[in-house]
């Protein structure tokens, strides 16, 4: 197929590594879903912010990991990705400080995804419904906890209107934010993914983020994308 055409826009992936999604039973992938929906509601102020500036963002579990993508201009991803993360690092705390609750809508958004899981088990469908039932703010938390410390590394990777260096300062400071919360340990994961593996198309939030809400955001790209530096 030809190739997309050219714009001014930008995508910058996180891949957490960990073995943990993978491994985990019914009642854990059940809470870490719970924990990235509550994650994802207390992100809605600021993906509401960022909308009309072309920002958006996609947290998913994969088989290796977390993968966090960001997309919007290579002036403002950065500060956003930053602020993403910073809030996602303290998701579970604020989860413990009942800061964050856990509404009824969410427990029903996680049950129908579940069913519409092809393929799921009647009694892993039974083991999820009873933990939505009964996870409180703290189960949930203590998975979100348990995630960020069985992380084993990251990869990251650009694509657009970002240059190397760029992407370089970007996965610095993201590193600098988890490096607290994440565990130092020896990468001991029994296969490391390529880029390739990681490059399912995002389902952004929101949705309605688009750079054509930026004046004059068009006109400044060359005929490469790039906007001036």
């Amino acid at each position: 197929r030809a190739p997309p055409e050219t714009n001014c826009q930008c995508a910058f992936v996180v891949q957490l590594l960990s073995p943990r999604p993978a491994t985990a039973n019914a009642e854990e992938a059940t809470n870490a879903e719970l924990w990235k929906t509550t994650l994802e509601i207390a992100a809605t102020d600021l993906a509401e912010l960022g909308a009309p500036g072309g920002l958006a963002y996609e947290i998913r579990f994969n088989k290796y990991g977390l993968r966090i993508s960001f997309l919007g201009l290579s002036q403002t991803l950065p500060s956003y990705a930053r602020r993403l993360t910073r809030l996602l690092v303290k998701h579970s705390s604020n989860l413990l400080k009942g800061r964050n609750k856990i509404p009824e809508t969410v427990r029903n958004t996680v049950l129908s995804n579940a069913k519409r899981s092809p393929g799921l088990p009647p009694s892993r469908l039974r083991v999820i419904t009873t933990t939505l039932e009964k996870s409180t703010n703290d189960d949930v938390a203590n998975e979100g906890i348990d995630f960020l410390h069985s992380c084993q590394g990251a990869m990251c990777f650009s694509e657009g209107d970002l240059t190397p260096r760029e992407s370089a300062d970007l996965c610095s400071d993201l590193r600098n934010i988890f490096s607290a919360y994440i565990n130092k340990v020896e990468l001991k994961l029994s296969f490391i993914p390529t880029i390739n593996d990681l490059l399912d198309t995002p389902s952004w939030k929101p949705r309605n983020a688009s750079p054509c809400y930026v004046a004059g955001a068009s006109l400044m790209s060359d005929a490469c994308g790039r906007v001036p530096r």
